[in-house]
């Protein structure tokens, strides 16, 4: 089962549950921010210090979902998305 959630800022999260002991989540963020275009160049912690400084106050779960992003070892991060010219 999946759920969304669409945050302010053009902040958009999704959970997603596939077995009793983990839950994926995915963040995605609409911006044209230099720092967001790097980020996927830094490390695997730096990353998840973005992406809980850019979600800590957008509600729903989030502080749940990002104490998690600290204690796994399943961390992936995509730069997919639109560039602008």
């Amino acid at each position: 089962m999946c759920k969304a959630y669409l945050g302010p800022g053009g902040r958009m999260i999704m959970r997603r549950i596939h077995c009793d002991s983990e839950t994926q989540v995915y963040f995605f963020l609409r911006s044209n921010a230099d720092e967001l275009r790097s980020i996927s160049l830094a490390t695997a912690a730096q990353q998840k210090e973005f992406w809980g400084q850019k979600f800590a106050d957008a509600g729903w779960q989030l502080g749940r979902f990002i104490d998690g992003t600290e204690t796994t070892n399943n961390w992936f991060l995509s730069g997919d998305g639109p560039d602008q010219a």
